[in-house]
């Protein structure tokens, strides 16, 4: 009796979810004029594989040639850089800022931008404790995935969003 009473539960749950139009993050109905795209990029870095992950994620084939493709999104350039926030009254850093950037603009098939070169910033604070210097150093590279991750997303967004514009 209780199983089938969770069971009763659970699938009412998923009815009135679907109902309501919940979707997961990521999940985007793409046009059909955005689902090819050309990336071009100077180098592959980790940001670049998270935006090829999401774009494939997404059901976007990268091509091989900008002919290919109606629009070419570029990626300029990306940067990472740590500063000390906050210091102690020993002037020993207390607080660390991650900021990382990606610079990017979008051309059409005829190399003309439909979005000029825009910046994308993440920033993040974090507290060092000296004494515990590898918890700390773990706690940085894993901030800094997820800030490569949150650029990805935004960049893949912001490509998305072409589809509003054309409307």
């Amino acid at each position: 009796m209780l199983k089938r009473l969770s069971i009763c539960a659970t699938a009412l749950l998923c009815v009135l979810l679907s109902a309501c139009g919940f979707k997961l993050r990521g999940d985007v109905e793409v046009p059909e004029t955005l689902q090819r795209v050309y990336l071009s990029v100077s180098h592959e870095t980790a940001t670049v594989k998270s935006v090829k992950r999401l774009l494939r994620g997404n059901g976007i084939e990268m091509v091989s040639v900008p002919e290919a493709a109606p629009y070419q999104l570029q990626i300029l350039s990306e940067s990472s850089e740590r500063r000390a926030a906050t210091l102690n009254s020993r002037a020993k850093t207390e607080e660390y800022e991650l900021r990382s950037t990606l610079q990017f603009q979008i051309l059409d098939k005829d190399k003309k931008p439909v979005l000029t070169p825009e910046m994308l910033i993440t920033e993040q604070v974090y507290t060092f404790d000296e004494n515990n210097v590898n918890a700390k150093d773990a706690e940085e590279a894993l901030l800094r995935r997820e800030m490569r991750d949150d650029l990805a997303r935004q960049l893949v967004r912001r490509y998305l969003g072409l589809a509003a514009r054309k409307n």
